[in-house]
């Protein structure tokens, strides 16, 4: 199959089968439209509730400076452990942190075709993601991600926690988010 453009798999490929930490990944502009404030915050009251040690890392560039500051100011006031940014990283570097993760999370309020969730996939990472348009359809359970309703703390911290404590439903997404990304074009 033909890869779109813009989506490399010499680079984004499954590095290594040993058992990943419960890093929790997001990749994206730190911006509004992305939720990374509702990640933030809904990763919060995931580790409030779960006994799953795990890290939120995030991995973006930041053209809003504010909002970036909105997010650390958050994760200050209400002391929030294991969240890492990380700024800008080159698709190597990103690869990498793919391949070293968990599962990668979304909280997009509008997206295309979400280029991550396929370079995600082609690493054999499952995803949680938005019931928005360019995600529920290809991208579900079928493609590797699990799908929640947006802005939905609740039920994204109910998947997540689900996520974690079944090794079966982790190796089934993660070879139907690879077979799904490796069929996209």
């Amino acid at each position: 199959s033909v890869f779109p453009a813009w989506v490399d798999n010499t680079t984004f490929y499954p590095k290594n089968e040993k058992n990943k930490a419960n890093n929790i990944l997001f990749v994206g502009n730190i911006i509004p439209r992305k939720g990374v404030l509702f990640l933030i915050d809904a990763f919060h009251n995931f580790q409030k509730i779960s006994e799953i040690q795990s890290e939120l890392t995030i991995i973006g560039e930041t053209p809003n400076i504010k909002y970036l500051e909105e997010c650390q100011q958050y994760i200050k006031i209400n002391e929030t452990k294991n969240v890492k940014f990380y700024g800008f990283m080159n698709p190597d570097q990103i690869a990498q942190k793919m391949n070293d993760s968990a599962i990668l999370v979304m909280a997009s309020s509008f997206e295309g075709l979400p280029r991550v969730l396929i370079e995600s996939g082609l690493c054999k990472l499952p995803s949680l993601a938005t019931d928005i348009d360019g995600i529920t359809t290809p991208f579900n359970s079928e493609g590797g991600t699990i799908i929640y309703e947006i802005n939905n703390t609740h039920e994204f911290i109910k998947k997540l926690e689900l996520f974690f404590h079944n090794k079966q439903l982790q190796t089934d997404l993660s070879f139907k988010a690879l077979k799904l990304s490796n069929s996209l074009s």
